[in-house]
């Protein structure tokens, strides 16, 4: 036995030893070893209908005991036995791999690689599967017109052509035809074999006068030749009734040469077309290949099956096959060139991505916006790509420098790196967009200039979009789409913040209410009250510090790894495309993600933000605002509730945007106890009031602090002289704009220091 010890003779004796005691094995012979493989034979009993044993077989031909043959390869039990039936078994049931008709069919019994179904459930799964297979056979439930014509299996061929098959489809009418299309491909020789790798591109002409040109060829090393050549397209019409012709009957894939190719053509009711387009490569060779060169040929044939294929809503199947050629190859129809069958693979589309992402396809990609594509940024982007949902626009001003290759999603590309550097961020994500089949602008701008240009913000962040999501990490541009009172766009914040520890993705409500500013406030507010994220965010050392990225030059930035960052990015990646399939929420959204003690997950948790309540103090839109959370308001309305009759109030927290000219409220503090109520006023007591602001402010790293004061009427009325007074005394004690804030029983008023 040629290297004995590779059979793992342990477990080829354990599979044996249960093949013998299967409940369906009559008998299992001796193993034998030719060629350097261990051949085991067993009988196997099939469950035929009692009307079937008399005649001794089913109506196409399955025994009552099948003989099935398990090759054991080198390697077993890393590799799965192969699995062949007798040499006369009826190949034209469905469900049997492609192979030569002097070769034993092969049964497909699983729909995926019989390596992995053996680790994951062991030879007795196979044998199970196996029986199902013979027993299905037998009574012709091999397909299923409910689930769909299933296509001749070609995943295990060694040949394979790359092309889109809804657009080759597309070329398919009712009348029978042919075209030619440009044909890529790589040839690696091994074991003197030979294997194409070929892409199917743009539908092309040949001539005699352009064939040198049509085909090429440039030899690299170690024998692999990449070259260009042909691949012909050829479909069915209609029959001489005028019906379209189908192809009902399964015909097991037995090509080998041009004559078998013929017949199976002649199936499909394309072999006129295959013959015309054959006669013409034919006359095209002689001119454009010396005598002693070969060149690979793509045939694709077409077949109209009478319903849809399994998980496809098309009836038309497309079987590739690879002619090797030369000038003298004969393509009559009695003629023995040598062509193989070849497996196909999608090319790169929408289609292909969604559907490897389980996202429905058929569904619009809606347009939207990423703002910011630097490490977080360009993971989102080319996450939501690589799904099928890349952004219709990228905006960034930024440039890729040797340092981004840490945590950019792009790494540099080309023999000098180095010199692959200073390509804008936003053209690079565009780029990478672009190889996934899908259209991304890009603008080298910086987003806050574009929101100060009216004409230019319409464009770029139009209010008909889905939705902008800003991943700059910059609180300038977060401010600066906060105060954009113009701006009608549902923006997406993903933040992260702690050493990228802690994760963020908030979304904005309806008509930006809440908008970024209200959220980034009620994030602060959240994790003030939550002690485990109060100490990661507010009570350790700041983590943005400055990086050296040069001599004399740095970043400031978190010094994190990129595992960290990809992390966060995924998850924020699969929280926006959700997004997109269920729809923006009716409210404002928060998602903040911690990452696990371990450092390896991440917790994320969600909460709703309501509305806030705008209150201006003057009607013209250029009034300073203030935006009262949902919290804040219902703390106002119980305080109200607990002095009927009496004025009350209390102290306004939050923070304040001199961008956005607006006080953002997310608490409010309960009112000193040498406060004074009456039916007619409010004074503010000031025990222990400094005291608790302080305390306040620092718990939360004074991202939070006082804004003013907040009081109650008790009938519709404007601010008095006395409020005036109070916000104009409010802002020269703490040098910062304060406001004083009333509340009647109908709205909120607001007075300002003017």
């Amino acid at each position: 036995m040629k290297n004995e010890a590779t059979y793992a003779p342990i477990a080829l004796g354990r599979a044996v030893s249960l093949m013998q005691r299967h409940p369906n094995i009559q008998r299992v012979r001796v193993p034998q070893v030719r060629n350097g493989v261990i051949d085991v034979e067993a009988a196997i009993s099939v469950g035929l209908p009692s009307r079937w044993l008399a005649p001794g077989r089913s109506p196409n031909g399955v025994l009552p005991v099948e003989p099935v043959l398990f090759r054991f390869p080198e390697g077993f039990p890393l590799r799965a036995p192969r699995i062949l039936l007798r040499q006369d078994f009826d190949r034209s049931l469905a469900h049997v791999n492609p192979g030569p008709p002097n070769e034993q069919p092969s049964p497909c019994i699983y729909d995926g690689n019989l390596d992995e179904l053996l680790q994951r459930a062991g030879i007795a799964v196979i044998l199970n599967q196996l029986v199902v297979w013979l027993e299905n056979a037998a009574l012709g439930r091999l397909i299923d017109p409910a689930q769909g014509w299933e296509p001749v299996r070609r995943d295990s061929l060694r040949d394979v052509f790359v092309f889109d098959a809804d657009t080759m489809r597309s070329r398919v009418n009712r009348d029978a035809g042919h075209r030619l299309f440009r044909l890529e491909y790589v040839l690696k020789q091994s074991s003197g074999r030979s294997a194409i790798f070929g892409t199917v591109t743009d539908s092309t002409t040949l001539s005699p006068t352009s064939a040198k040109d049509a085909f090429r060829k440039v030899i690299l090393r170690d024998g692999v030749q990449y070259g260009v050549s042909v691949a012909l397209f050829v479909w069915p019409g209609r029959r001489a009734t005028g019906k379209l012709w189908l192809a009902g009957e399964y015909r097991p894939e037995t090509v080998c040469d041009i004559s078998s190719l013929v017949a199976r053509a002649k199936d499909y009711g394309c072999d006129t077309q295959l013959a015309n387009g054959l006669k013409w490569v034919a006359n095209c060779l002689k001119g454009g290949v010396t005598s002693d060169a070969t060149v690979p040929v793509a045939i694709i044939l077409c077949a109209r099956r009478p319903f849809h294929l399994i998980r496809s809503d098309s009836d038309l199947e497309l079987c590739p096959y690879i002619a090797e050629l030369d000038s003298k190859s004969s393509f009559k129809a009695s003629g023995a060139t040598g062509v193989r069958p070849a497996g196909h693979r999608d090319a790169i589309s929408v289609r292909l991505l969604r559907r490897m992402s389980d996202t429905d396809s058929s569904r619009e990609n809606p347009r939207w916006i990423q703002i910011g594509v630097g490490s977080v940024g360009s993971k989102i982007a080319l996450h939501m790509a690589r799904s099928g949902a890349a952004p219709s626009t990228v905006v960034d001003s930024g440039y890729l420098f040797p340092h981004n290759a840490a945590r950019h999603a792009l790494p540099p590309v080309g023999d000098r790196p180095d010199r692959a550097c200073f390509l804008g961020k936003a053209e690079a994500v565009s780029n990478a967009a672009r190889q996934l089949a899908q259209d991304c602008a890009p603008f080298n701008l910086d987003v806050r200039d574009v929101l100060r240009n009216e004409e230019q913000m319409n464009s770029l962040l139009p209010r008909r979009a889905w939705a902008a999501v800003n991943s700059t990490a910059s609180l300038s541009v977060r401010e600066a789409l906060a105060s954009c009172r113009n701006l009608r766009l549902r923006t997406i914040e993903t933040s992260l913040f702690s050493d990228g520890r802690i994760g963020l993705v908030a979304v904005e409500g309806p008509d930006r209410n809440p908008n970024c500013g209200d959220l980034i406030s009620s994030v602060y507010e959240l994790a003030l009250r939550d002690s485990d994220l109060r100490r990661v965010m507010f009570e350790e050392p700041d983590s943005v510090r400055r990086v050296d990225t040069g001599l004399g030059c740095g970043s400031p930035t978190m010094a994190i790894p990129d595992g960290r960052v990809s992390i966060f990015a995924a998850s924020m990646a699969e929280a926006i495309r959700l997004l997109q399939i269920e729809g923006l929420p009716g409210s404002g959204q928060i998602l903040i993600g911690k990452l696990s003690d371990d450092g390896i997950g991440v917790l994320w948790r969600k909460f709703e933000a309501l509305p806030c309540k705008v209150v201006r103090e003057r009607r013209d839109s250029a009034s300073p605002l203030v935006r009262i959370s949902q919290l804040a308001h219902g703390r106002i309305l119980e305080e109200i509730g607990r002095w009927p009759g009496k004025e009350t109030g209390g102290v306004l927290v939050g923070r304040f945007s001199d961008a956005a000219e607006t006080f953002y409220v997310v608490d409010v503090l309960t009112a000193p106890p040498d406060s004074l109520r009456s039916a007619t006023h409010f004074v503010l007591g000031k025990l222990g009031l400094r005291q608790s602001l302080r305390d306040y402010a620092r718990s939360c790293n004074y991202a939070l602090y006082c804004l003013g004061t907040w009081h109650s009427h008790l009938s519709p009325s404007d601010p008095s002289a006395r409020d005036y007074e109070t916000a104009r005394a409010l802002e020269v004690s703490r040098l910062t704009p304060s406001a004083v804030v009333i509340r009647t029983p109908t709205d909120y008023r607001l007075a300002l220091a003017t």
